[in-house]
């Protein structure tokens, strides 16, 4: 009798935390945005900071996720026609320096990418889902976020909310 109550509690513990959303372990919205140091590619520091008072994106991606690579021409896109007003940073998740840079050759990709080499930022973020992008006030406030890939009508919508 004892196995089948072990049995049920187990079913229904891996059915709540499949029920659970993802977004509970994230980030909320209206939480100041975690600070970052990371070098970016050509070894220069850059940090959320640095940036304050602007208007600031962070994508979170690696070169494995098929989702992520097909949405990086868009971001791309829309970092050519923004990068005035709207700061757009892509922060790679683990992966090797050789990696990133074939994949950027490969891609094209003109925005400033940053190598978070440890995962810190990763957790910090509490990053579950690749892509991620998180969109950042001007005073340093988490004011939305996407879970997932994100279509060139997201990423007018929100800018355009950031930028009144």
């Amino acid at each position: 009798v004892w196995r089948k109550d072990i049995m049920k509690m187990r079913f229904l513990l891996i059915l709540i935390l499949i029920l659970i959303p993802v977004t509970a372990f994230s980030l909320s919205i209206g939480e100041t945005a975690p600070d970052f140091n990371l070098k970016d590619l050509e070894g220069k520091d850059v940090s959320l900071k640095d940036f304050k008072g602007k208007v600031v994106f962070i994508n979170f991606w690696a070169t494995w996720c098929p989702p992520c690579v097909r949405e990086m021409p868009r971001l791309d896109e829309f970092y050519q026609k923004h990068k005035n007003e709207i700061i757009l940073i892509g922060v790679n998740l683990g992966e090797k320096n050789k990696t990133i840079e074939r994949f950027l050759q490969r891609v094209n990709v003109t925005f400033p990418i940053v190598k978070d080499k440890n995962k810190s930022i990763e957790k910090s973020y509490n990053i579950l889902i690749r892509p991620s992008t998180f969109f950042i006030d001007k005073n340093g406030v988490i004011v939305d976020k996407r879970l997932g890939e994100i279509s060139k009508e997201e990423l007018d919508e929100r800018s355009e909310k950031l930028l009144k």
